[in-house]
């Protein structure tokens, strides 16, 4: 295995393909119209529902929160608001504080909580298919429905984390899926003087960072029969060789060891909560993972390969044809095993 690393770069995380730090308006509604899309999974949590999983995630985080009324929350790369509003909540009387470097994400997230008007998003937005339109304008709708009662709850606050200046005095913290972009120890050293002592921060982190109680290579849409065959398929052409070498595909280098070593040299004391299962279907794979996966597996190989407009659109049309021809394969249709990925949760508790 691979050493420890204290981050994930863009080359580490795949399956979602670059950072989400980009700073355009159609970054943040192609963010929230990516997870409404997705296909939805069940969460026990405050209630029996269908949840997309970034919404799911951050309920999950949420819920082993020890919220109580008046407390102060700090949300760590709060993104689009979604997290805050799963703290909220549960319980609305608690102030969160949502810190992002994303500027067009606050941007968004200020909209859905009732305190922007949103013109500019509203106006880009009318530049998207009507179907996408309708999906997040319905969506916009119920989330600044359910927003409104619990708007002055909720601070949002453009920058980086690591180097803000935050007044201090917070009983807890939260962070859905940030802590592997941001770093392990980028996040614990600034968090230490900003949480009060045996204050508890739950974060969430990907099975890419961070190999806990379920083994990718087992279980890992990544690795499934599917994907095998599209990517031998392809691998036939010259143009694409060594594209069926999924060993370097990204594999996580930490273990719940190493990073309870590392957040206890910064102070604090982290466990391992639980590990939650997404389950992704077949058109969620296609859609959304194979391209990424061969562009991975392409820059592995040539990091310096920067493609063409018309190569792009011929990578694309390649990839097509692999997966119309691997659908006819019955074979690579029966894996049951790798249809997950994992999401990780800790608790890490400052120690006074």
């Amino acid at each position: 295995m691979a050493s420890p690393t204290h981050r994930l770069g863009n080359s580490d995380y795949t399956g979602m393909g670059k950072s989400p730090y980009q700073n355009k308006r159609s970054d943040a509604l192609n963010y929230d119209l990516r997870n409404i899309t997705t296909t939805t999974i069940v969460i026990r949590n405050p209630a029996n529902r269908m949840l997309p999983p970034h919404e799911a995630c951050s309920h999950w985080a949420a819920g082993h929160l020890p919220l109580k009324e008046g407390q102060r929350v700090l949300d760590i790369g709060g993104g689009t608001g979604i997290t805050a509003a799963a703290v909220l909540e549960r319980n609305p009387g608690v102030h969160v504080v949502s810190v992002e470097k994303n500027k067009a994400y606050v941007e968004l997230a200020r909209y859905k909580f009732n305190q922007r008007d949103g013109k500019k998003l509203l106006a880009e937005l009318a530049g998207y298919p009507g179907d996408e339109q309708a999906l997040l304008g319905a969506y916009f709708s119920q989330f600044r429905s359910n927003t409104k009662p619990v708007s002055c709850h909720v601070k949002f606050i453009v920058g980086d984390f690591t180097a803000r200046k935050i007044k201090p005095g917070f009983d807890l913290a939260v962070a859905n899926q940030s802590v592997h972009w941001i770093g392990v120890s980028e996040t614990f050293e600034p968090l230490y003087p900003l949480l009060n002592n045996g204050g508890s921060f739950v974060w969430t982190t990907a099975s890419h960072f961070v190999r806990a109680d379920f083994d990718p290579d087992r279980y890992s849409m990544r690795y499934n029969d599917f994907t095998r065959k599209v990517l031998d398929i392809l691998s036939k052409s010259p143009d694409f060789p060594h594209m069926n070498d999924l060993s370097t595909l990204s594999r996580p280098s930490n273990s719940v060891k190493s990073i309870q070593k590392l957040t206890e040299a910064k102070g604090f004391k982290t466990r391992h909560l639980k590990t939650e299962l997404i389950y992704y279907d077949l058109s969620i794979l296609i859609k959304d993972y194979i391209p990424v996966f061969v562009d991975s597996l392409i820059k592995a190989r040539n990091p310096d390969f920067k493609p063409s407009p018309e190569q792009k659109e011929d990578i694309g049309r390649r990839v097509q044809d692999a997966v119309a021809q691997a659908l006819q394969d019955r074979a690579a249709l029966s894996d049951l095993n790798h249809k997950y990925d994992f999401v990780i949760i800790f608790e890490s508790k400052k120690i006074g």
